[in-house]
C-alpha cells in the first residue's frame, strides 16, 4: 500500500512539475517513464498530443519541434532522394517517418534501447509503414561508424542538444570527420546548431 501511494504521489508531482515548468494550460498525464543507464525517458499526454522528454528536455511535440524534424530530415531527403539513410538517434522516430517517402532504406543507430521501447509503444503513428525497410541498431554511434563499411547518401544527427558530455562528444570535429568517411560521393550530413547563429 505504501509503495502504491508513493508511486501515485511521484506520478502526480511529476505531472505538476511539467505543468509549472512548461506553463501548460492543463496538467499533462504521465504515460511512460523509464530510468535507463543513460537518461530518464518520459512520455506525457497533453490533450490529444503526446510529448517525449529526455532528462526533462522536450524532445518531441507538435509545433516548433515538429518543424525541426522537417528541416533536419524531410527537407534533405526531398532534395537528395537518398538510396540509404543513417539516422543517429531515434526519439519518437518521426524523422524516419518523414524521410521514408523519399528514400529506399533507413538505418537508425540509437544508444538507449529505452527510447526505442518508448517510441514503439507510444509513437507508432510517427513510424514508416511496415513494408518500408527500416532497421534499428542499438549501439554507440562512434563505434557503429568506425565498424560499418556502408556508405550513406544522407546522415542525420537526431540527438538531444549537447547539454551533457554524452551528447556533446557527437558535436565535435573528430566525429564529423568520422561521419564524412561514411558518406557516399555526393552524400549529405544534416545537423543542427545547438544555439542561435550569429556573426
Amino acid at each position: 500500500l505504501s509503495l502504491g501511494l508513493f508511486l501515485l504521489a511521484d506520478k502526480r508531482s511529476t505531472e505538476a512539475y511539467y505543468q509549472l515548468a512548461f506553463r501548460y494550460p492543463e496538467r499533462p498525464r504521465l504515460l511512460y517513464r523509464e530510468n535507463s543507464p543513460y537518461q530518464k525517458v518520459e512520455i506525457l499526454e497533453l490533450g490529444d498530443e503526446k510529448l517525449l522528454f529526455l532528462n526533462g528536455v522536450e524532445f518531441f511535440s507538435r509545433g516548433e519541434l515538429d518543424d525541426f524534424n522537417f528541416y533536419l530530415s524531410e527537407l534533405p531527403a526531398r532534395l537528395t532522394r537518398p538510396k540509404n539513410v543513417l539516422g543517429i538517434g531515434s526519439g519518437s522516430m518521426s524523422a524516419v517517418g518523414r524521410m521514408a517517402p523519399y528514400s529506399e532504406s533507413i538505418t537508425t543507430v540509437e544508444l538507449d534501447e529505452a527510447v526505442v521501447r518508448a517510441s514503439r509503444a507510444h509513437f507508432a503513428s510517427e513510424h514508416p509503414s511496415q513494408d518500408f525497410h527500416h532497421q534499428v541498431v542499438i549501439d554507440d554511434a562512434r563505434r557503429f561508424l568506425r565498424e560499418t563499411e556502408e556508405q550513406y547518401d544522407l546522415i542525420i544527427l537526431d540527438i538531444p542538444t549537447a547539454f551533457t558530455l554524452q551528447t556533446g562528444t557527437l558535436f565535435t570535429r573528430d566525429f564529423f570527420r568520422l561521419a564524412k568517411t561514411r558518406l557516399s560521393t555526393h552524400g549529405v550530413l544534416s545537423i543542427y546548431l545547438t544555439q542561435p547563429w550569429s556573426r
